[in-house]
């Protein structure tokens, strides 16, 4: 016999208490499916906007600080960096390349970030359509600058207005969109920003940009080091730290961010989950009750030739639909979750956050369904159980 039309019959004696059963599942699943996505995503985000970034050395400090600053522009006064020590580092022969960093000023909320043409083209990946600087007053500008091409801007210390010491910026360049913080950044040669704070340019040539540079040249922020190998990168680290400085792989930084943000999804995915597992109970429940007020009716099904087996079906159907619908409902709306965290993400870390749906996620819901259907069948079997 099917029990469909019965199902029918019985949802719409009350549809609004179903409705707001398969709802209430259906957001603590969601809630479990975008932790799991979200804390997914901001980890390859995170790491693809640190790729350029192969060895930081700052001055003593904190190590996760500097890497938060430096590769992901968060506001934090880093202690400087002092030229004798990070020009020494650039000579070594062990050293690639290597770039000064400069995070102190703004414009209108957006950090300005004083560095070489060599980071350009690093944080780019390309060397195509990066031009070098020629000129202390020329900028280059993120994709989700406000500034076009030819604009002329000042830049500000800290928070406060345009300083008077500061001199007009123009604009040569736009980047394409990099999916990392560095859209929202406004770039321009290190020289520049020591001169606007009174130290110099760094060379002896009052014209001179980029590297090389004085023997003691003004303070920066951090520094980022390109090693020749990557022998050289861990014998690097290792000299700067002797010397005093904090050096550190971002990576590695990053996988201590990640064991804390891999703790807090596991919590928040059990709370998640025991909400869910508590609304399903409470599914559970009223379905039970409205078997209880179903008795009559399902006693007269029994009279007219209708086995205990059609009994046990269609009183499980109704909890496993209720219940598995509201699992299967979750994963699209936990979806939409994600999204709504990642323009957040964007909008406010500058963070491309990389979106797929996983295993992880298809398999939250999917346990889900397979739970709910097996918890159903409480209620059904206490209605087989019940005498005509």
């Amino acid at each position: 016999m099917n029990p469909l039309p019965l199902l029918r019959a019985e949802l719409r004696r009350a549809p609004r208490t179903a409705a707001a059963l398969v709802l209430l599942v259906s957001l603590a699943v969601a809630l479990a499916v975008g932790v799991v996505a979200f804390e997914r995503a901001l980890r390859r985000g995170s790491t693809d906007a640190a790729a350029p970034f192969d060895l930081l050395v700052g001055a003593a400090g904190s190590p996760t600080q500097m890497v938060l600053t430096s590769v992901y522009l968060q506001p934090a006064q880093l202690p400087p960096l002092d030229g004798t020590s990070w020009s020494k580092l650039t000579r070594r022969p062990d050293v690639a390349g290597a770039s000064p960093l400069i995070i102190s000023d703004t414009w209108r909320g957006y950090p300005v970030v004083g560095t070489t043409s060599t980071m350009v083209t690093r944080l780019t990946r390309s060397t195509a359509g990066v031009p070098a600087f020629k000129a202390a007053d020329e900028a280059i500008v993120g994709a989700d600058v406000p500034l076009d091409v030819g604009a002329a801007f000042q830049s500000a210390h800290g928070t406060e207005g345009p300083d008077h010491t500061t001199l007009p910026y123009h604009v040569i360049k736009r980047l394409p969109p990099l999916g990392t913080p560095y859209d929202r950044a406004i770039i321009v040669p290190v020289e520049s920003v020591w001169m606007l704070h009174g130290f110099g340019n760094g060379h002896s040539d009052a014209a001179a940009l980029g590297a090389p540079w004085d023997e003691t040249p003004p303070p920066v922020s951090a520094l980022v080091i390109s090693p020749r190998q990557t022998a050289d990168a861990f014998r690097i680290r290792a000299d700067a730290r002797k010397d005093g400085m904090v050096a550190a792989f971002p990576a590695e930084e990053l996988t201590r961010l990640y064991s804390l943000l891999g703790q807090a999804r596991d919590a928040a995915r059990d709370v998640s989950l025991g909400a869910a597992l508590l609304v399903a109970l409470a599914a559970l429940v009223a379905a039970a009750v409205h078997l209880n007020a179903a008795a009559s009716r399902l006693a007269l099904l029994r009279a007219l030739g209708a086995p205990r087996s059609y009994v046990l079906l269609a009183a499980w159907s109704l909890g496993a639909g209720l219940l598995s619908t509201g699992a299967i409902l979750g994963l699209p709306l936990g979806l939409l979750l994600v999204l709504g965290a990642r323009a957040a993400a964007a909008s406010a870390w500058g963070l491309h956050l990389p979106f797929e749906i996983g295993t992880a996620e298809l398999g939250v819901a999917f346990g889900a369904a397979v739970a709910g259907a097996l918890l159903a069948f409480l209620p059904a079997i206490s209605a087989y159980r019940r005498a005509p």
